[in-house]
């Protein structure tokens, strides 16, 4: 590593550090009062988005992630106040913000001893996305959309052949412009792997605003030729913002009819 690289790596260690033990002691005192105050929120928002920002400069995916959702959530409570979650989902705000904390820590030690970050970060990110959704719903538990979820996907099928792999992307509920999401979503995608090798339904999300409800119903379907290439995708999925959830869906191979026995030809007479 050159020496320039030291210091723009130093550089990034020294600011997201700082910002952890800010973070930190915000959080501290919020719990407290069991409440942020407006400063608290907008300065927890800069903060997420900061190291966000300066996780996708480095390609600290793992990192990016967390706080690219992290900052969803926080946009949610900036714009609705601190109103917006219920008494009962408070400590697990708290919670949530500790454990957050607590994973960018651990996720700087690994850099700082050239170790390889954590590559599933699925259960945290889950921790995220159910608060944001239980938030949204007012408090409520999310089963019955993750009832929906899954209803919708056992009808899934891909769209074409030769895409047996399908991935289906559920955005935050109420976050408006879904198309244009899977649009952008597309478009990250493409990057990944060949724009011949994945397909996606609905069509025209770049230019039928109608689609935004297709997608709200039934969710936004991807649809890959390969495995690794469904797998690459999920990093532009996770890293996308106001992705509630996503699933992984195979092709079912259609049932083999069983072969007819060829037809025997009628014996000579002798």
């Amino acid at each position: 590593m050159s020496a320039g690289s030291d210091s723009i790596l130093d550089a990034f260690l020294y600011e997201t550090n700082t910002l952890l033990e800010q973070l930190d002691s915000i959080v501290l005192a919020a719990e407290q009062q069991d409440s942020f105050s407006q400063e608290d929120i907008n300065t927890i928002f800069r903060i997420m988005h900061t190291v966000k920002g300066s996780s996708a400069m480095m390609e600290y995916n793992s990192l990016m992630t967390i706080a690219h959702r992290a900052e969803d959530l926080f946009a949610i409570i900036r714009d609705k106040t601190m109103d917006v979650v219920p008494e009962s989902l408070r400590p697990e705000l708290f919670d949530l913000l500790f454990q957050t904390i607590d994973f960018f820590r651990g996720e700087l030690e690994h850099i700082e001893n050239e170790q390889p970050l954590t590559e599933n970060i699925d259960t945290l990110l889950q921790k995220v996305n159910r608060l944001i959704e239980q938030i949204n719903s007012g408090g409520q538990a999310p089963e019955a959309s993750q009832q929906s979820a899954t209803e919708a996907a056992g009808g899934a099928a891909p769209a074409a052949p030769g895409f047996p792999y399908g991935l289906q992307v559920f955005f935050d509920e109420g976050c408006g412009m879904e198309n244009l999401r899977a649009y952008m979503l597309v478009n990250s995608i493409k990057e990944l792997c060949g724009e011949s090798d994945f397909t996606y339904e609905p069509q025209g999300v770049d230019s039928d605003p109608a689609t935004a409800d297709q997608i709200v119903e039934s969710g936004f379907m991807l649809y890959f030729r390969t495995q690794a290439d469904r797998e690459s995708a999920v990093h532009a999925v996770t890293s996308a913002g106001a992705v509630r959830a996503y699933q992984s869906i195979d092709q079912t191979a259609p049932p083999v009819e069983p072969a007819q026995p060829a037809p025997q030809p009628a014996a000579k007479p002798a």
